[in-house]
This record gives C-alpha cells, sequence and structure tokens, in this order.
C-alpha cells in the first residue's frame, strides 16, 4: 500500500509501526482472511500487544470514531484487498487524506494542525488524546467547543464530543429544520400604503394567476404571502389566495384582512373541497397562465419573470425551480428532503442561481406541484387536475404533466430559481399512505411511469447546474471567470502563493482549486471554504466523469487552467489536461514550484538527506532504487503509465510542459535548474509577488552575550531540521554562546535546551512572536534549493541579516548584500562549522 505523495512527509511519519509495514500487512491479510474480524484483531493484538501500531489500533477502535463499515463502504480498494480497517488507515490511510468517519476530515484536520502534520503522529489518534481538550475542530462540520455549550451533560476529551454527534445524528437527531416566520403586521400595513391599495389585485395588464390554496399552517402562509407581496417582477399578477375552508380562525381572519388592505384576491371554500378541487377552482377562475404556490413556500427576487421565460417558449406545458424539498428539482441533494437552512440565505441562493444559471433550463418528465407554473394553452388542451382518480391530493400534477406531454407539451425545470419549501404539508399522519396510492394509479394509469423517472434520475442532467451552484457558494460569488488550479493538499509554499494570488483577483474573478483524491485519479474541487454541504461536487473521475467534468468547467466559464503541483496526482492527468483543452478550448499553464519535473523526489535530495548535487542519469537511478516508492507516491499510477526510471520519468513531464502555453518560474534558478533537463522548453520567470513592508526593530543589534539565531516556519528534514538540532547539540558540547528558536514549528522531538520552538502562527501575527524572541540573526538551514522562499521575505522585512546555503532562489536574492552569508554547500554535513560561522569575528560588524 502506498503512502502519501508529499515533499516533507518521510519515513519517520511511519513510526508509529516499529516493523516493516509490508510484513505487517501481509499478517493482518492474513488473519483477517482466515478468522472473523474480533478474532483477527484479537490475533493481531496478541501478536503485536507491545508494538505501537497495536496500541493504535485498539485506541482508535475502543473510541468510537473509526468507524469501519463506513471505511469499507466509502474506500472500494480496502474493501477489497480484505486488509483490516483500522490497520489501513493507521499505517498508510491517513497519509492518503483518507477519512475514519463522515464527519471527521483528516485533510483538513492536518492542514489546519500543522504541529499534528510535522509530528508525523496520526491524525485521529492525536484528536482523541488531545485534540479535542484544546478545542480542534476535526471537520468544518463541527465545532467542539460550540457543540459542548449546546450540550453541557457530555464530558469533553477522549473524541467524547464527536462519539456523542455520530450517535445522535445517526439516531436521525439532525440539524433543524429551517422554519420560516410571519412578518410583523407592520410589513403588510406598509406595502399596503406604499402601494396605494389594491394594485395588485385582478386588472387587465395582470397575464398570470399566483394561486395559493391554504387550509393550515397560519405562520407559513403569511411568510409564503409576504414573500410573493415583496418580490420584484415585470411581469403583472394577480395573487389568489383560496381559503379551504381552514379549521385555523385566526388564520381566516388573517386573510380577510390581507382582502381588505387591497394586498390579494381571497376566495372562500364554504366547505373543504381538498387540495385537488381547490386548485382546480384557482386555474378555472381566469384565462391566464397559472402558477400553483404551496402556502409553506417562499419566493424571492423576481421569481415570476424568470418563470416566465421558460414558459413562453414554444409547447412549453409546466415550468419548475430548484427547490430543497421537491424531488427531481431537489437541491442542494437530488431527490431529497434539504430541510436545514444553508450558509447563505435562501434569498442569496436565488440569486446565484439566476446569474449562474441565466435561461437555463431542462425537459423533465413531470414537474413538482410545491411551485409549478402552468400555461393556459396547456390548461385549454390537458384540461384541469382529475380529482376523480387523485381525490384530496399526491400524484395530480404528476398526471398533469404525463398527459401534457402526450398532446406534445414539454414540462421544463428551470435551473436558474430558487423556491424554499419547507414541506409542513396538511395531511399529516395521511401523507404516506397518499403517496403510496398515488404511485399505484400513476402506476396502473401510465405502466412505464417509474421506468421513465428511473432512467431520469441515472441520468440527472441537472447535476452540472446544481455542481455550479455549489461552487459559487463556495467561492462566496458568481464570477465572471474562474481559474481552475491543480494542486496537492499538503499546505506550504504552494498554498501560500494561491492563497494570495485568490485574494489579488480582480473583481468578478475567482480561483477554484482541484485537488487528487482516490489515488490521484479523481478530481476534488475545493475552495477555501472546507465543510460545506456541497454533494454535486464531489470526485470527478479522471476517466469515467470527464465529459461531465468539462461540461461544468464551460458552464462555469473557466477560462484560465494552471498546473501548480502534480504530487499526488495519477500520470493520467497529463493526458486528461491536453484532452480538456481540446473539447473545451482551455489551455494550461504550468507553475513550478518544486522539482517533480526532473525529481521524483521532488527536493532533489537523495538518501543522504541532503541535496543531491544532480550528479546525473546514473545516480538518480541509484537513488529510485534506495527509495522507489517514491514514484508511486508523487504519481500513484507510474509504474503502469511507463514511468518507472528516471529517463522515462522526465520524458513524460517533457511532453506535458512541451504541450502547457506557458511555463513560469518564481526564480531565475528555478529555470537555469529545470532547463539544464529541458532545454527546449521556454521558461519565463515570475517572482511571487509580496508587500515587502519593513518592520523596523524586531532585529536585534548585537552587543555581546548570548547570539540569538531564528529559523521561521514549517522546519522539516528538507528544511534543515536535522541540521539545526546538531547545531544546537553541538553549541551545548562546546559551551557556545547560541540559542535557537524556531518560529514556527517543526518535527523535532525531545529538544535541546538551547533550542526552543514557539507554535504555529498565523501570518499577520509573524513578526510580533519574531520581536518578542529578541534575536540577532536568521537561519535558513534548507538542504534543497527552493524555488522560492517565503519565511525569507519575513527575515528581509524584519531587517535580520540571513545565513543560507549558497543554492537556489534564497542565494539568488541575497547575493548582492554583504550583510547576509551564503554558506558552501558542503557545511550541510558540518553544524560545527556552521556554529563558528554564527560566531565569527565579523559577526558583531554584520549586525551593528
Amino acid at each position: 500500500m502506498r503512502r502519501a505523495a508529499a515533499n516533507d512527509i518521510h519515513e519517520d511519519q511511519l513510526r508509529l509501526a516499529d516493523f516493516k509495514a509490508t510484513t505487517l500487512m501481509q499478517f493482518v491479510l492474513k488473519s483477517h482472511l482466515a478468522v472473523r474480524r474480533r478474532s483477527a484483531l484479537g490475533t493481531l493484538a496478541r501478536k503485536f500487544s507491545k508494538s505501537k501500531l497495536a496500541k493504535t489500533c485498539r485506541t482508535l477502535s475502543r473510541s468510537g470514531l473509526f468507524d469501519r463499515d463506513w471505511y469499507l463502504r466509502q474506500y472500494d480498494d480496502v474493501r477489497a484487498s480484505r486488509i483490516e480497517p483500522v490497520a489501513h488507515y493507521i499505517l498508510c490511510g491517513a497519509f492518503e487524506g483518507r477519512n475514519p468517519n463522515r464527519v471527521f476530515d483528516t485533510a483538513y484536520y492536518l492542514k489546519t494542525n500543522p504541529d499534528v502534520y510535522a509530528s508525523g503522529l496520526n491524525p485521529l489518534l492525536h484528536y482523541i488524546r488531545v485534540g479535542e481538550k484544546e478545542k480542534r475542530k476535526p471537520s468544518q462540520k463541527f465545532d467542539p467547543e460550540a457543540y459542548h455549550l449546546s450540550n453541557p451533560d457530555v464530558r469533553v476529551g477522549g473524541g467524547a464530543l464527536l462519539k456523542h454527534f455520530l450517535r445522535r445524528t445517526d439516531r436521525g437527531v439532525a440539524e433543524p429544520a429551517y422554519r420560516p416566520k410571519e412578518p410583523e403586521w407592520s410589513f403588510f400595513e406598509k406595502i399596503s400604503s406604499a402601494t396605494g391599495g389594491p394594485t395588485r389585485q385582478v386588472s387587465d395588464a395582470a397575464v398570470v394567476d399566483v394561486v395559493i390554496p391554504v387550509f393550515k399552517g397560519y405562520s407559513d402562509t403569511l411568510a409564503c404571502i409576504a414573500s410573493v407581496l415583496s418580490s420584484v417582477n415585470q411581469t403583472a399578477f394577480e395573487l389568489v389566495v383560496i381559503n379551504d375552508a381552514s379549521p385555523d380562525e385566526r388564520l381566516t381572519e388573517a386573510l380577510i384582512r390581507l382582502e381588505t388592505m387591497g394586498l390579494l384576491t381571497l376566495l372562500q371554500n364554504d366547505v373543504n373541497l381538498g387540495f385537488v378541487k381547490t386548485i382546480n377552482r384557482g386555474m378555472s377562475r381566469s384565462s391566464r397562465d397559472v402558477i400553483i404556490l404551496n402556502s409553506d413556500t417562499l419566493v424571492f427576487n423576481n421569481w415570476i419573470d424568470r418563470l416566465r421565460i421558460h414558459a413562453i417558449e414554444p409547447a412549453v406545458g409546466t415550468v419548475t425551480p430548484f427547490t430543497n424539498n421537491g424531488e427531481i428539482c431537489s437541491y442542494p441533494i437530488f431527490c431529497a428532503n434539504n430541510p436545514a437552512a444553508l450558509e447563505i440565505e435562501f434569498a442569496e441562493l436565488d440569486q446565484l442561481a439566476a446569474l449562474v444559471n441565466k435561461g437555463r433550463s431542462l425537459e423533465v418528465p413531470t414537474g413538482v406541484g410545491f411551485c409549478m407554473y402552468i400555461t393556459r394553452a396547456a390548461l385549454d388542451s390537458v384540461g384541469y387536475f382529475d380529482f376523480e382518480l387523485f381525490g384530496l391530493g399526491y400524484g395530480e400534477e404528476n398526471d398533469f404533466c404525463l398527459r401534457a406531454s402526450e398532446l406534445g407539451f414539454s414540462n421544463k425545470h428551470a435551473l436558474d430559481t430558487f423556491v424554499f419549501h419547507s414541506g409542513a404539508g396538511s395531511f399529516g399522519a395521511k401523507e404516506k399512505t397518499l403517496k403510496r396510492k398515488a404511485l399505484q394509479t400513476l402506476t396502473q394509469k401510465y405502466p412505464d411511469y417509474q421506468n421513465i423517472v428511473g432512467r431520469f434520475i441515472e441520468r440527472d442532467p441537472a447535476r452540472v447546474y446544481r455542481a455550479k451552484l455549489d461552487v459559487v457558494r463556495m467561492l462566496r460569488q458568481a464570477p465572471r471567470a474562474v481559474t481552475l488550479v491543480f494542486t496537492h493538499s499538503l499546505g506550504g509554499g504552494v498554498e501560500k502563493f494561491l492563497s494570495d494570488r485568490s485574494a489579488r483577483m480582480p473583481s468578478g474573478e475567482a480561483i477554484l482549486a482541484a485537488y487528487p483524491d482516490k489515488a490521484g485519479e479523481a478530481i476534488l474541487l475545493r475552495a477555501d471554504r472546507d465543510g460545506l454541504n456541497l454533494p454535486n461536487v464531489p470526485s470527478f473521475d479522471l476517466h469515467a466523469d470527464e465529459g461531465l467534468f468539462a461540461a461544468l468547467l464551460v458552464e462555469l466559464n473557466v477560462t484560465r487552467i494552471e498546473v501548480h503541483s502534480t504530487v499526488g496526482w495519477s500520470a493520467s492527468l497529463f493526458e486528461k489536461l491536453e484532452r480538456l483543452r481540446d473539447s473545451t478550448g482551455i489551455s494550461y499553464d504550468v507553475h513550478l514550484h518544486d522539482y517533480t519535473a526532473i525529481c521524483p523526489q521532488v527536493t532533489l535530495i537523495d538518501d543522504s538527506g541532503v541535496y543531491c548535487g544532480e550528479t546525473g542519469v546514473r545516480a538518480c537511478d541509484r537513488c529510485l532504487l534506495v527509495k522507489p516508492g517514491r514514484l508511486r507516491e508523487i504519481h500513484p499510477d507510474a509504474d503502469n503509465s511507463g514511468m518507472a526510471d528516471i529517463r522515462a520519468w522526465r520524458e513524460t513531464y517533457h511532453r506535458f510542459l512541451l504541450s502547457a502555453r506557458s511555463v513560469v518560474a518564481p526564480s531565475e534558478d528555478t529555470r537555469r535548474r529545470v532547463r539544464k533537463y529541458f532545454p527546449d522548453i521556454d521558461i519565463r520567470v515570475e517572482p511571487h509577488p509580496e508587500n515587502h513592508q519593513t518592520y523596523s526593530g524586531v532585529a536585534r543589534t548585537y552587543t555581546g552575550g548570548l547570539v540569538k539565531v531564528a529559523v521561521i516556519g514549517a522546519i522539516g528534514p528538507h528544511k534543515g531540521s536535522n541540521i539545526l538540532l546538531e547545531c544546537a547539540r553541538d553549541a551545548i558540547r562546546r559551551s557556545l554562546p547560541l540559542e535557537f528558536v524556531v518560529v514556527g514549528y517543526t518535527n523535532l522531538q525531545s529538544l535541546p535546551p538551547n533550542l526552543k520552538v514557539t507554535g504555529r502562527y498565523e501570518d499577520h501575527e509573524v513578526f510580533s512572536i519574531l520581536d518578542q524572541q529578541n534575536a540577532h540573526v536568521v537561519l535558513l538551514p534548507s538542504v534543497l534549493p527552493e524555488t522560492y522562499c517565503y519565511t525569507l521575505s519575513i527575515a528581509l522585512s524584519a531587517g535580520f541579516p540571513v545565513y543560507a546555503f549558497d543554492f537556489g532562489a534564497p542565494a539568488e536574492r541575497l547575493a548582492s548584500d554583504a550583510r547576509h552569508v551564503l554558506m558552501p554547500l558542503a557545511l550541510m554535513t558540518e553544524p560545527a562549522s556552521i556554529n563558528d560561522l554564527l560566531l565569527s569575528k565579523s559577526l558583531p560588524s554584520q549586525l551593528s
């Protein structure tokens, strides 16, 4: 099984296992095939009872937070392998970004807790041990602190809050449904006064009747009427409310009062006629088009105008908008009731639909009666709803739509309009019985009805339009132009660059990020908002969903594609990008943030732990023999795609770069280094744009005593953590006046007393934290040639002299300033010499 593909995930990240992973996996596989799950885990525990891995297996299994059945359902390859799921998650699943249950988001937890990521500790284990107590969020979907406030009886720690939430929601106690509230009467009085009375009553100008049948539901009904009255439409309409002998006297009095205020036309049924007869009464009272509107709906903005645009197309019979609760017209989850409020107001969702799906509709086998526009032409040809067949209600609108289809009328789904539907209903306990009877009646009359609807659901042509709504909710806007960026989910400089880039985007433009999923064979779209309910943008399979993904890019008006990292992606991405370019006309640009194109190790670091020196093909082949797994970590199907040696690897990337519209490097050093291998590739240098503000007084002037050395950022092995540790140890051995501080975090454990770590920081905090350290110099101990270095920018803005190795982008930026020290590469293995340099006689003058 492969492990995570990342620049800075190394062998020590699997130190939970004190034996070879391959041996364990073979054992677990055999155990699982031989005995039942409990016995397999028992055998595992007995055989490896003293190992850290076995203890972790037991901890996760007993925590109630590792959902074995969910894990198997979610990941087909794990199920097919028959490997015990908890062992798989610990050994490799977590570092592949897989999740242990439906709420805990492994990638999110690692991304928002870089100290956990750097430590190599299993993220779920960390959450169980300390994360929940420290109020760390396991995903954007769940806030432990807020949950504890609403459930004070649940103890904190050990994952208890999350376990309580999972059990509670498993029992069906989900988020509360959104229910509208009736407005104050002053609202209706204000509208009546502003319009001068009965301006919405019948007039020669009206072309549509909005018919609302009412039986029960005071709050729902008044909120619905208020939403109709406050909507702004160019289409003249008459609001017709029919009181079907409501038993609620308060509701009846309110309707009469609204009629008196001139805000609606009220029809009163002397006896309860039921939904079907009541609707028929409303549809037969004029010769206009009709909109049937349930009394438990809310409408927004210019909803009538948009529905009517679709209705005036030739031979249209009915038009149904999007809704949260409307079967085949439901959003965000298709064919489901979505009762909970979203992170935006429903009126804003309607606005987004109007923008991103403007003028879009598609044909459906049947409309849905919560809000259905019916043309008068269809009514004149088809007739009204069939009371004799459908009685009180349910199924009558489906029958009408099928009859309309037989006469040549189409039923449209308006993709640019959203209407909220609470589904409160007036049938109570009868609802399920009525629905079941209606389906039987429809099937008897139309034997192919269920097959027609089933085929539509399977085809789901509206998915791409629901996906557009998901995406614009992610982006917080409906942009006029989108840039799609392919990247990894491992944080670091690429994430910083894209975050800065997003902040600098012109108004009306946005960045949408594509991350590798399912071993790099699928595309996961994500912006900067994790945890939203976005069911229509799941992973797009690179092979099966190619056409759907291309259609979505066109619908979203994606104008640019940029590849910022191929780490973790399948090599088939290269071919798919070319096909996307050909099918959509969208070319791709490549940004060189690392050395993946020339080095399967990404960092140009060999098994020595430092820069390899790029000594030739033979050395590269030897390096791959020592660490062959890196090929599959970077591109999971590298072996199958013929990328099993360094020549094939570079040939594949050569073709990929040749097909790009442009190739961009952030430094001249990167450009020169990559062009040595691809001399025919034109590479443009574009340094990362930054705000180089000066923070005077942060760097301290050396006046004697201890030399305080700051190391900024996330310091892992490739960033020189081993060198830093040895420098600190050497200073102690020789009693040197040196003190080191990592302003950030590191993978190092058991730190010597002259080395401290401040912890992770937000960008806006770093200069304040640096100021508190009273440091004299900054050391950049990176053992790879950096393509760019944001932490160097921090050091320079704070006025520090910088010590860095003489290669990569940092050397390029520091070479012209004599205050800085470029160290020979040979010192990478000589920490004592680095310390001597830090304490050399030239130090005071450099710092003064």
